[in-house]
């Protein structure tokens, strides 16, 4: 048995080993590089929280330092004020003064003030010195018995027809009280809320602050819904409260204060703005420093000479700034929402005050309360002030949509490298098929031409031969040998001069010879050249030009190669069909040819590549009609040069049009 070779195309061999060389020397190290970069994914969320810590805590130790320092000076500036506070106190002076109530206002991180001497509380008073103002009770004979004897709604009417009703504290209250009491709900309101305003300042002999009555009344009455009025009173009772001038007694201070906190807790976060949350820590201070009135002032001894500093209050949760001479002294309860606020406004002023949140924290209290992540922390001061200033990211999930807002950075620049990567490879690919698909259309046309080359010069062989052996018989037979040999001569110098032609077209060094050239003769002379084919087969030609074409300004040999190119394919591949038709018109200054046959037609997936140089479209005629596939490549070369177009219409089984526009002579362009 004989043994078989295989042989294989050597540009498939260069394909494949390209291919290899691709894989080892790109995708392989792709490959990792795309696995160090999901690790490096995976791993984000601890770099991301190095990176705040590394971003924030710079930001949080400088706030710090402010913040203590701010403090500082709030402690070596107090000393006067205070002073004049606790000789107010003392009744050594009619008012604490301007000094001090600037003091107050330039530090509003300073509430619940309060004054003591030897451990006697004297601010807050628990009994204030002032006179009762029940003056209405001879006016109001006819209302209050109604009132008391259970009908309400008739002591209602009777306080609405007292005059002055509406501009006394003393019958604002009884008739907000009657009204309530017979349940005309939101017309109580309106009087609780008139009584709040007319009796600031207004107490009884047990030190009971009308006022402040009337205020937490409102707050009961109000319904849920009204929220913004809820808040509006809360921080009104707050400012009124915090006043060292206010003349209510401690306990009811620390009672109104107290049952405002209560109900503020139920309100929505939402609707809580940096006012309300000042307010909540006033509040809060005015209830502890009324708590002293019961505790005392014993945790803070008593100090011999003039001196300031920082303590920690009964319950140890606050700190307390302190002036005291000998056992007398003043002082006042620092917020640390205030604090926090000015943190906010430093960190709004730094840009990033939508980011993060300060807060505040007194040792670790509440550290695991908060919600967020910690970026970065720092003490304000040593000792007694004991307080951590704590920036956090805003949210429960900040630091994952941090790492996560990076981790999708890095996922999609993986992707897009991949991307790239895969394109660039099948890029690199297609281009290295496409150049083995032309190797072997190329490899293909030599064979072609080689065959086409072969048959003039076999016959131009032949009848010389035939004349050198002088094999002819008389003139005429010789004279029939010489023709043939010039015919053969002339068809092989025509196909060396297209491939020449093509070879000068696709270095762009090809001249065209551009004159005015007239339409009908360049038809004619591609009409002669096929003559001999359109006669031997018995084609029908069928001629249309135009009345009054323009000429052309073009070389007439190259558009008479073009003209010869695409009716000579027409009766190639034309099949059965004997009808080809030549068209010429005139359209928007250009001048369209067309050469249409109803032959074999082309498919519409490879109408794209007839004009590719040596493509060659696979029917049942191509192995049946010779050709280089440089045809109607030379075509689209002659037409581009000539600044016009080609294009292709077809149907397969119904034939081929193929169109050529080109330009007509326009006005500026010689005519001779």
């Amino acid at each position: 048995m004989k043994e078989q070779t295989r042989t294989s195309d050597p540009a498939s061999k260069r394909l494949r080993t390209f291919v290899y060389l691709v894989l080892g020397a790109v995708a392989l190290p792709s490959l990792l590089l795309s696995g160090f970069g999901l690790v490096a994914i995976d791993n984000e969320r601890g770099a991301t929280e190095d990176r705040v810590r590394s971003l924030y805590a710079p930001v949080a130790r400088q706030l710090a330092q402010e913040l203590s320092e701010d403090l500082a000076v709030g402690l070596d500036e107090s000393r006067q004020a205070l002073a004049d506070l606790s000789h107010w106190a003392m009744r050594d002076k009619a008012s604490p003064g301007s000094r001090f109530f600037s003091f107050a206002q330039a530090h509003p991180e300073l509430a619940g003030w309060f004054a003591f001497d030897q451990g006697r509380v004297l601010l807050p008073r628990a009994q204030p010195d002032l006179d009762t103002r029940a003056r209405f009770l001879s006016s109001g004979k006819g209302a209050r018995p109604a009132e008391f004897a259970g009908d309400a709604a008739q002591a209602a009417q009777g306080y609405k027809d007292m005059p002055g009703h509406d501009r006394d504290c003393e019958l604002s209250n009884a008739l907000a009280r009657a009204e309530r009491l017979s349940g005309a709900k939101d017309a109580a309101v309106a009087s609780y809320a008139r009584a709040f305003v007319l009796c600031e300042g207004v107490v009884d002999r047990r030190g009971y602050d009308k006022g402040l009555g009337a205020g937490l009344a409102v707050m009961d009455l109000i319904a849920a819904s009204e929220l913004p009025a809820k808040i509006s009173l809360f921080q009104a009772l707050a400012s009124r409260m915090d006043s060292v001038k206010s003349p209510a007694a401690s306990e009811q201070r620390a009672f109104v204060a107290l049952r405002a906190l209560e109900r503020s807790m139920f309100w929505p976060m939402a609707d809580r703005g940096p006012e309300f949350i000042e307010a909540r820590a006033r509040l809060i201070a005015v209830a502890a420093a009324c708590s002293f009135q019961r505790k005392g002032m014993a945790s803070f001894g008593e100090e011999n000479g003039s001196r300031l500093h920082w303590s920690s209050g009964p319950g140890g949760s606050e700190l307390h700034l302190i002036w005291s001479q000998a056992g007398v002294g003043a002082g006042a309860m620092v917020l640390p929402e205030i604090l926090e606020a000015k943190a906010t406004a430093a960190l709004s002023r730094l840009e990033i005050g939508h980011q993060v949140k300060a807060r505040i924290l007194r040792g670790d209290d509440g550290a695991g309360e908060e919600r967020g992540y910690a970026a970065g922390a720092a003490w304000l001061g040593e000792g007694p002030l004991a307080w951590k200033l704590e920036l956090r990211l805003m949210g429960d999930s900040a630091l994952d949509d941090l790492a996560r807002s990076r981790t999708t950075l890095y996922l999609w620049l993986l992707v897009a490298l991949v991307m790239a990567l895969l394109a660039g490879i099948g890029g690199t690919l297609y281009v290295m098929a496409r150049e083995t698909r032309l190797s072997r259309l190329k490899t293909d046309f030599v064979s072609s031409v080689s065959h086409e080359l072969r048959t003039p010069l076999t016959s131009i062989r032949l009848y010389v031969d035939t004349l050198l052996m002088d094999r002819v018989d008389g003139e005429k037979d010789k004279r029939q040998c010489l023709q043939v040999i010039s015919a053969e001569s002339e068809r092989l110098s025509r196909l060396v001069e297209r491939i020449l032609d093509f070879s000068r077209m696709e270095a762009g060094r090809k001249a065209y010879r551009m004159q005015v050239a007239r339409v009908v003769d360049l038809m004619d002379a591609a009409v002669e050249a096929c003559r001999p084919l359109l006669d031997e087969q018995d084609f029908e030609l069928e001629m249309d030009l135009g009345a009054d074409l323009p000429a052309l300004w073009a070389d007439p040999q190259a558009v008479e190669e073009v003209l010869i190119n695409l009716l000579s394919n027409a009766i190639k591949y034309s099949g059965s069909s004997r009808w080809i038709a030549m068209r010429a018109a005139v359209e928007q200054g250009f001048i369209r040819l067309e050469v249409e046959d109803r032959g074999v037609g082309i498919a519409r997936s490879e109408q794209g590549r007839v004009f590719e140089k040596f493509y060659r479209v696979e029917t049942a005629l191509s192995s049946e009609v010779s050709g280089s596939g440089l045809g109607l490549s030379l075509v689209r070369y002659i037409v581009d040069a000539h600044g016009g177009r080609v294009s292709l219409r077809s149907e397969p089984g119904r034939g081929s049009t193929f169109s050529v526009w080109l330009p007509v002579v326009r006005q500026e362009e010689p005519r001779s």
